[in-house]
């Protein structure tokens, strides 16, 4: 499939969002600029290339080797880590003191009352992906004309789950909440559209005023809905302002990609993270953890004054995206060849 630079681009930004979001812990305008679409961006942009029209077991053989086989190796190998090693060696550090068994559970329900994911959070992501293509795979074959009846009877249910504390596998409560975004990345027919606002600036503008706006008013309202405890009172705000900074996101993205595209260095960088997020994902969590450990004891800097100062943060971002790239090569080189070999479909 032909790579298009400013979706990489795109993909690049929003995983370093993620990242930073997980490090950086001040409830500021900057956390909730970060929390309020950095998972929907990436909802949405999986809807842009996902094909409608096919059937579940051609999609299951698919996903199968590009997402489950590589969720099922890195939820094993971090869990391994986090039992044998991290859990021993900082019982206090972010959730990592649960009990040894809940990660088994975590592998096919996740619930944030009972911490199933505690020793990698971030993984959630992949179920709740696949449960949106599996859903969107059926339900857009048999309701092709009733998208929006979908959507809205997905987010009723996911609410009623919450209130109902009602706990689902893989994924299926944040996966019926952004369902909106995975159904509208579609339906903008992206690759079309997008290649229009490279020169409007007026619109970058006019969303970048709208969203400064909302974050100082509503940004605390928009977090306080969470994809894992969705509560119907902070639904509009979520998606008013998820959807405003998505789109702040991708005309950003295409006014500014023409101009760091000629930029080799910067390119290949934002090329190389845009292509792997799945792996940083799956990755940066863990490592996280062990990067803020490991700079608080060489700096003198508690965990806590650390992730509640930008500058420090930002130094810790860089280093965990430093560590990751020979963790990334090693990967693609030599663990997804054997992983492929394992599939026979």
């Amino acid at each position: 499939m032909k790579r298009f630079f400013y979706i990489d681009f795109l993909k690049a930004f929003g995983i370093i969002l993620v990242v930073f979001g997980h490090v950086y812990q001040v409830h500021d305008n900057f956390y909730y600029f970060i929390y309020s679409f950095h998972m929907p961006l990436f909802f949405l942009l999986s809807g842009v290339f996902f094909k409608y029209g096919i059937s579940i077991k051609e999609l299951l053989k698919k996903r199968i080797n590009s997402m489950l086989i590589p969720y099922i190796f890195f939820y094993i190998v971090t869990y391994l880590y986090w039992l044998f090693i991290e859990r021993n060696m900082r019982a206090e550090s972010g959730g990592v003191s649960t009990e040894w068994w809940k990660p088994i559970i975590g592998l096919f329900v996740e619930s944030p009352n009972h911490n199933f994911m505690a020793h990698n959070n971030p993984l959630w992501f992949i179920p709740s992906l696949f449960s949106i293509e599996i859903m969107a795979c059926y339900l857009t074959k048999k309701y092709k004309k009733s998208k929006l009846y979908i959507v809205s009877l997905l987010l009723l249910l996911s609410t009623l789950w919450s209130t109902l504390h009602i706990t689902l596998p893989f994924g299926l409560v944040m996966a019926c909440c952004c369902f909106t975004f995975f159904i509208l990345g579609h339906e903008i027919q992206f690759m079309n559209n997008i290649k229009q606002l490279s020169k409007q600036y007026y619109i970058l503008l006019f969303l970048f005023i709208i969203s400064f706006i909302y974050i100082n008013k509503w940004g605390g309202y928009a977090t306080n809905f969470s994809l894992f405890n969705p509560n119907i009172k902070y639904i509009f705000h979520f998606y008013m302002m998820a959807l405003y900074m998505i789109a702040f996101s991708i005309v950003t993205v295409k006014c500014i990609e023409p101009y760091i595209s000629k930029i080799s260095i910067i390119s290949k960088c934002i090329s190389f993270i845009g292509t792997n997020t799945l792996i940083i994902l799956c990755l940066h969590d863990p490592l996280k953890r062990a990067v803020i450990f490991l700079f608080s004891k060489l700096t003198e800097t508690s965990m806590i004054d650390i992730r509640q100062d930008l500058l420090l943060s930002s130094y810790c971002v860089i280093i965990i995206f430093i560590l990751l790239v020979p963790i990334i090569t090693i990967y693609n080189k030599w663990i997804v060849p054997i992983l492929k070999k394992q599939v026979i479909l």
